[in-house]
């Protein structure tokens, strides 16, 4: 990337210290000089520092501007010690170019119930044509599910780290993106896709540019203020106080290799996709829940209620982030206008459970994501 290329601008950022042992930090850039026609993915990760001390750092999140979309907003929530209270934060980011591409138009199954499986297309040579710098599909296997399509694909990648590979898939109206960093050498992914009778499927490869960064200095924290009596807690309370406490401490020890940006954004295309094809709340919702309760017992949690109750309170606004990220740039990243029965209802369910940690933790970017009007 030249110097310069891209410009970040500080929109806007908030800190906020609560109860003297936590604190909350978000900051959003608007970047400038994006290409007017092409996507631009870029991984960033939010840091706090004492001096040149490290005190905390955020797992990187991977998004994809654009002209249209070119906002990078990140937010952390952590407990610190009174001698460790950050007095700057630091975004690092890096943007990836290139963009070359291979289309696939994966044989369809007419019959519900059946499945296609459509091998690479080879060249005179012998080479195959579903593969580009280093990364190559090696199948796509599609199922008539009652009329949709259920689409699984493997790959090889012979790097890791430092590419990301995107896919649009689009079969009659209807189109699915997804992009990830490429981090092993065998990827599979599957996703669900209305039927129709043209299925086509686009993979686009970004090579990673250097890392950059940018510093918010001599950062002011406002003290968030308790309405209820600070010198009174009964014995119940504390007892609870303690048991979440070391709850916490636990997770958050398993928690480390979780992006759980991610696993609300999983979350959000589950109730997505299973409302759009079986137009029920219930069972989007529970799915979507399952979605994150999978996570938490990913990350060695094996007893719970629910994520929203048992969850340290800033996992929950790191899943309420992905969620609604996703669910504010639906429309355009389907590119037609979403039904507000589907928005409507899952808006109100999603804020709902958010809303249980919006006494014990500052969350100034989600409140004002969840601020749209369905």
């Amino acid at each position: 990337m030249a110097k310069n290329e891209f410009t970040l601008l500080l929109q806007d950022y908030s800190a906020e210290i609560q109860d003297n042992c936590s604190l909350s930090f978000s900051c959003s850039y608007e970047v400038d000089g994006l290409p007017a026609t092409n996507n631009t993915p870029v991984e960033f990760q939010l840091s706090a520092y004492k001096d040149n001390a490290l005190i905390y750092n955020n797992q990187p999140t991977l998004t994809v501007l654009d002209r249209d979309y070119n906002l990078i907003s990140d937010a952390c929530y952590f407990d610190f010690d009174e001698d460790n209270l950050p007095n700057y934060f630091v975004l690092r980011f890096r943007f990836f170019s290139g963009g070359k591409s291979f289309s696939i138009s994966p044989t369809i199954p007419n019959k519900k119930g059946s499945a296609e499986i459509t091998a690479p297309e080879t060249s005179l040579l012998g080479g195959s044509k579903w593969a580009i710098g280093g990364f190559s599909v090696n199948s796509v296997n599609v199922k008539n599910d009652d009329g949709d399509f259920d689409v699984e694909w493997s790959a090889s990648s012979a790097k890791q780290g430092n590419s990301v590979i995107r896919v649009s898939t689009v079969s009659g109206s209807d189109q699915r993106d997804f992009e990830s960093l490429i981090k092993s050498p065998i990827l599979n992914e599957s996703l669900l896709i209305d039927g129709s009778n043209k299925l086509s499927m686009e993979f686009q490869l970004f090579e990673a540019k250097k890392w950059d960064s940018v510093s918010i200095f001599d950062v002011e924290f406002i003290q968030s203020q308790n309405d209820e009596d600070d010198d009174y807690q009964s014995e119940e309370e504390s007892d609870e106080t303690e048991k979440y406490s070391n709850e916490r401490d636990a997770v958050s020890e398993n928690t480390s290799d979780i992006n759980w940006q991610e696993v609300g954004e999983k979350a959000f295309y589950k109730y997505f996709r299973i409302y759009d094809k079986f137009i029920d709340h219930d069972q989007a919702q529970e799915l979507a829940t399952d979605e994150i309760h999978g996570a938490m017992e990913d990350a060695g949690m094996c007893e719970f209620d629910s994520w929203y109750e048992d969850l340290p309170t800033g996992l929950i606004i790191e899943i309420g982030l992905g969620f609604m990220r996703k669910f504010n740039g639906i429309e355009k990243e389907v590119g037609y206008e979403i039904n507000p029965d589907c928005m409507g209802p899952m808006h109100t369910w999603i804020s709902d459970l958010l809303y249980y940690a919006e006494e014990d933790e500052n969350w100034p970017k989600l409140k004002k994501m969840l601020e749209v009007g369905w």
